[in-house]
């Protein structure tokens, strides 16, 4: 060491971690660029600097050039001090980062419409829908559609996925304010404070808080307070029942958070002592825990009956991959290296224990803790088949923040302080990771490339048992990228022949104009399945775009004999008929629209004007004022119940459409 460096290190207690930290943070950087451009189809390389502009990778560089000079790293460590201190010490500081942080998530909101089952969730929630799909999230989906009914009474034409971002993004905002109360009671110096901070707010899962990801992000910030208050308690801070309460939200928001109940029994085992009421108190919540927990088992082995979603150990199956294969894990390998960024390199710092008081129990307690929960949130990527491949990052993310706890504690807390300069290192190594990762995804056509250039090696892209080509297929298409789409359906098809590839290529080909195109592929569906009503609907939807009324109505009525209670194929018949100007047939088919849901204003509506057209005053009117009471907006019902109104018992005319 040299007279300087033992001069500073004596003077302050610091250890420099010299030239191998350096070298070993060139070399994460270094990777970033080499998958950026020569590993697309990884994840570890594709959310980063391939698919954005030269300017911007140029820009990368340049900062991380700039990081690693030892003039400007000094300058960054001690602004980032500086900052901390007056985050933490002042509530108008702390309370002007979270509204900057919360204009940032909704400024930068994602339009990666195929991490996670956000695209498909807010879809689901726009139609109402939700229920059957965000089952395992059901309080957070509640909370999507309340925001969604709060816009809806201002703007009406609102979507979903504007409703998911706020909802994300005020989410956040915990998270923003418990990163550094977090790292004030994992770890004792200051320097470090700053980069256990800095590991939550610029980790990989950050991206869940900008725009409608999914729905877990409500349950990751539970889970933060859940690891806060549990750190807590294990340090007699606090009570057991603030980790309680916090792991009990988590649960609700989402249920997969239930993986974290191994570590609330670590507190039980190794927290300060409890009274024995207290704990007769906690055991019954175990076993109640306990009990829903094997009733949602129940649930899911109704869903998965045959168990697809768990990895087998040794035979592949009808899954992609074995537990122990290469390829499964390389696929969490890239995961975690994602989701956990410059955090990666705390184990390279190298610094020795500062004494044996660093060795106490509640150090020892709080390690366990983590290890315990890190394992809990790691069974879902381990255990269960991530069906739709590189989109499924989001399992990870279950055991993100204790991941990165556990790290900080095993590998900075009692620790000798950080130098100014390994902080500023640290910091940097953990923005350079995250920044690109967001902005590729604030791009859609961006995001697209990026996610076409991941599943194009992907086995679970090959597997005709999963449905991971038609889901991104139906997503591509949704989203107005016909020609990816189809690409994507024929690989389906081309794997194994199924009746709702057929069909959703035929909805592909009917929305470019293609309509010859979309009858072929409705009629292929049909041979291979009959009685499929989407088949039948959707073919002749197509008949009448392309001018075959009298085809479409045969497909209807054939619809209709398989399927009696097809509501869309009645009101498709109605419709039809009434362009033909069939009164009689089209009102008794409205009738029958009723009958099978008489809260469909719409389908009372016509039925009133049918009435209306064949002098039936009496039950038109009845019919219009249905129409009004399930909606109230209906102003051309509400128009035509008073012109009824105003004409006499004995006046037979008809009100005109």
């Amino acid at each position: 060491m040299s007279a300087k460096r033992a001069k500073k290190t004596a003077r302050g207690g610091e250890r420099d971690t010299g030239g191998f930290f350096s070298a070993m943070w060139c070399v994460f950087l270094l990777l970033h660029v080499a998958a950026s451009y020569l590993w697309p189809d990884r994840i570890w390389g594709a959310h980063h600097l391939g698919f954005l502009p030269a300017w911007f990778a140029a820009a990368w560089v340049a900062v991380a050039a700039a990081f690693l000079a030892p003039a400007t790293g000094e300058k960054a460590g001690r602004l980032l001090e500086r900052g901390a201190e007056k985050l933490g010490g002042r509530a108008v500081a702390t309370v002007a980062a979270s509204v900057f942080a919360f204009l940032l998530f909704l400024l930068f909101r994602s339009r990666n419409l195929f991490l996670g089952d956000g695209w498909l969730l807010s879809g689901i929630i726009d139609r109402g829908d939700a229920y059957d799909f965000g089952h395992a999230g059901f309080f957070t989906v509640q909370l999507y559609e309340g925001a969604l009914a709060l816009f809806r009474a201002v703007r009406p034409a609102v979507g979903a996925a504007a409703a998911m971002a706020l909802v994300n993004a005020l989410f956040g905002v915990p998270v923003l304010l418990l990163a550094p109360r977090i790292a004030a009671e994992l770890v004792e110096e200051r320097r470090a404070r700053v980069v256990v901070a800095a590991s939550i707010l610029l980790s990989g899962g950050i991206f869940f808080f900008f725009g409608h990801v999914e729905n877990y992000t409500p349950m990751q910030a539970a889970a933060l307070l859940f690891l806060w208050a549990s750190i807590r308690f294990l340090r007699g801070r606090s009570g057991v029942a603030a980790p309680t309460a916090a792991l009990v939200l988590a649960v609700l928001l989402h249920h997969t958070a239930a993986v974290f109940a191994p570590a609330w029994f670590v507190l039980l085992l190794t927290g300060p002592r409890l009274s024995r009421n207290v704990r007769v108190l906690l055991g019954a919540a175990a076993a109640a825990a306990a009990t829903a927990g094997a009733l949602l088992l129940r649930r899911a082995a109704g869903v998965y009956s045959d168990g697809s979603p768990f990895l087998p150990l040794l035979e592949k199956g009808s899954h992609s991959w074995t537990f122990l294969s290469p390829d499964h894990l390389s696929f969490l390998g890239n995961l975690l290296l994602l989701l956990l960024g410059g955090a990666l390199l705390f184990p390279f710092l190298r610094l020795p224990r500062r004494s044996a008081a660093g060795k106490g129990g509640a150090e020892r307690r709080i390690v366990l803790f983590l290890a315990v929960s890190s394992g809990g949130g790691l069974l879902f990527p381990l255990l269960t088949d991530p069906l739709l491949g590189a989109r499924d990052w989001d399992l990870m993310a279950l055991s993100l923040f204790p991941l990165l706890l556990f790290l900080a504690a095993f590998c900075l807390s009692g620790r000798r302080p950080l130098s100014t300069r390994a902080t500023s290192l640290l910091v940097g190594a953990m923005l350079l990771h995250t920044v690109p990762w967001i902005a590729v995804n604030t791009g859609r056509d961006r995001a697209v490339r990026m996610t076409l250039a991941m599943v194009a090696r992907d086995p679970h892209y090959a597997n005709p048992e999963l449905r991971a080509p038609t889901a991104l297929a139906v997503l591509l298409n949704q989203a107005g990228y016909a020609e990816e789409a189809e690409v994507y359906l024929q690989r389906s098809l081309k794997l194994k022949s199924r009746a709702v590839d057929y069909v959703n290529l035929g909805k592909s080909r009917g929305g470019s104009g293609d309509m010859e195109g979309a009858i072929a592929f409705f009629l292929r569906a049909l041979e291979s399945d009959s009685t499929y009503a989407d088949a039948w609907l959707n073919l002749a939807v197509a008949r009448v775009r392309s001018g075959d009324s009298a085809g479409a109505e045969r497909d209807l009525r054939r619809l209709l004999r398989i399927e009696p209670d097809h509501l869309p194929g009645w009101m498709m018949l109605g419709n039809l008929l009434g362009e033909q100007g069939r009164i009689d047939e089209t009102e008794a088919v409205f009738e029958r629209c009723v009958e099978l849901d008489d809260g469909d204003a719409s389908s009372w509506e016509k039925l009133g004007i049918l009435r209306a057209r064949a002098g039936k005053r009496g039950p038109a009117m009845e019919a219009f004022r249905r129409a009004i009471r399930l909606d109230p907006k209906r102003e051309q019902a509400r128009s035509l119940l008073a012109e009824l109104e105003r004409m006499g018992e004995g006046d037979g005319s008809a009100p005109k459409d």
